[in-house]
């Protein structure tokens, strides 16, 4: 399993709104994409949304995960995007 995902817990009270995060579920998305990140070594280089516990976008570079996302009805502040590199980052 790749361990490059630190996940930190904070509790805030957010004011509710169509754009607000919850993050529990990014925290959630976070974990997914780091238990699936062997299952992403065809996309390197790229950058993978996940919303939900799902992959919602695949893209090479931000602007076009926003892009999509956008297009997709996802507020991209609310997805968890993450970079699959061909390089190892930690060790």
């Amino acid at each position: 399993m790749n361990k490059w995902c630190i996940s930190i817990y904070m509790e805030i009270e957010i004011l509710p709104n169509k754009d607000s995060i919850n993050l529990k579920d990014f925290q959630k998305d976070a974990i997914y994409f780091d238990e699936h990140y062997d299952e992403y070594k065809n996309y390197t280089n790229k950058y993978v949304a996940i919303k939900g516990g799902k992959r919602v976008a695949i893209e090479s570079d931000m602007e076009s995960i926003v892009k999509r996302l956008e297009e997709r009805n996802i507020s991209p502040s609310s997805a968890f995007v993450g970079f699959i590199s061909d390089e190892q980052v930690f060790q």
